[in-house]
């Protein structure tokens, strides 16, 4: 794709890069609280690599830390209690236009995801099409709304479709959810000859008039914690992918890239591991990827853009002890398991218990 060629130039300095001294000190069980803190000191230079410390692991940030760091902060700003963002019935997650007194918010929210999207890595938030058509200053469509809110759509659609005297009797106004689209709106009735302005302006009042100030302050974040413009230079397609990774899980094209160290394909560990993995439910092969990468989205560009090396480690008593991953590495090193329920046993036990960083 054309953005996977101009990414290469979306890189920070390099004479920046040893020059860096962003390092990010947090705790797990405050991982939110803790980020917020940090950025608001107004230290960070944000056109040096952001590199992330666990504290009470030793774990060297070699990217897999600060890849797990920005997928377990999109899991916390969707619990924030603030309820910046609000999760629609489809997954889809849009600013909350009641969230009106903390414009600071919608400010870090930003900051956060231009972060991620300069250091080249994604955030776990499944945002619509329409945040990135906004971001590069394109306005929102009806289908976009159909992403969004579907339900809503689909009645804006029959709307545009019903014959005139079916228009008359719904007895719509020029309103929605309490709020007037035009002045006096709600002394206007939609009729045949103005319901596709009605729906115009149901879909700007969705997208802009609701959360004008959200997204604002969302905007202005996002430019500062991305400061290379090159950015706007994408499709919306594009830049959404770049900040969310591809929405594709070729997962047969994880086994085809994986190399081997002191093991081969043909043998009966790799077999079994195989075996599992591929029995695995979506959401344990998800886990995988954050245990493994220490992040759950796969690559722009799809698992071919991954590195995935499984070792074999010829220690003492195999079957007592768990896989572990060099994250930054794409490293799995699998004990000699004595059988595929043991091995099953152990990954699944290590993608869901094992969250602790002891190899970058």
């Amino acid at each position: 794709m054309r953005f996977l060629q101009i990414r290469v130039q979306f890189s920070p300095d390099q004479e920046m890069l040893m020059l860096n001294d962003n390092v990010m000190r947090i705790n797990r069980e405050s991982l939110l609280t803790d980020t917020l803190e940090y950025l608001r000191q107004n230290t960070h230079s944000f056109y040096h690599q952001l590199q992330v410390v666990f504290i009470g692991e030793n774990g060297i940030d070699w990217r897999g830390l600060s890849a797990e760091f920005f997928t377990l902060l999109s899991q916390s700003l969707l619990k924030w209690e603030k309820r910046v963002l609000e999760v629609h019935e489809n997954s889809l997650v849009w600013f909350n236009p009641d969230h009106t007194q903390g414009n600071r918010d919608f400010y870090y929210l930003g900051v956060i995801c231009g972060m991620a999207l300069y250091n080249h890595h994604y955030i776990d938030i499944n945002f619509p099409l329409a945040l990135f058509k906004k971001l590069l200053k394109l306005s929102p469509t009806l289908n976009d709304l159909e992403e969004l809110s579907p339900v809503e759509a689909r009645n804006l659609k029959n709307l545009l479709e019903e014959d005139e005297d079916v228009v008359d009797i719904l007895f719509l106004n020029f309103t929605v959810k309490g709020q007037e689209l035009i002045p006096n709106g709600g002394q206007i009735q939609v009729t045949k000859v103005n319901r596709q302005k009605y729906v115009d302006l149901y879909v700007d009042f969705v997208f802009n008039k609701s959360v004008k100030n959200q997204f604002k302050h969302f905007s202005s974040g996002f430019s500062k914690g991305c400061p290379l413009k090159i950015w706007r230079m994408f499709h919306p397609e594009e830049l959404q992918e770049l900040l969310q990774g591809s929405p594709k899980y070729e997962w047969q094209e994880l086994q085809t890239l994986a190399s081997y160290e002191r093991c081969s394909a043909s043998d009966e560990l790799i077999k079994n591991f195989w075996t599992v993995f591929f029995e695995f439910s979506e959401e344990n092969k998800k886990k995988f990827l954050m245990f493994l990468y220490g992040r759950n989205r796969v690559p722009v560009g799809g698992f071919s853009m991954c590195s995935l090396k499984i070792c074999q480690s010829d220690g003492p008593d195999p079957d007592d002890r768990l896989p572990e991953a060099q994250t930054c590495f794409g490293r799995l090193i699998l004990p000699k398991y004595s059988n595929i329920n043991t091995l099953r046993n152990k990954l699944v036990h290590a993608i869901n218990f094992c969250k602790v960083f002891g190899r970058g």
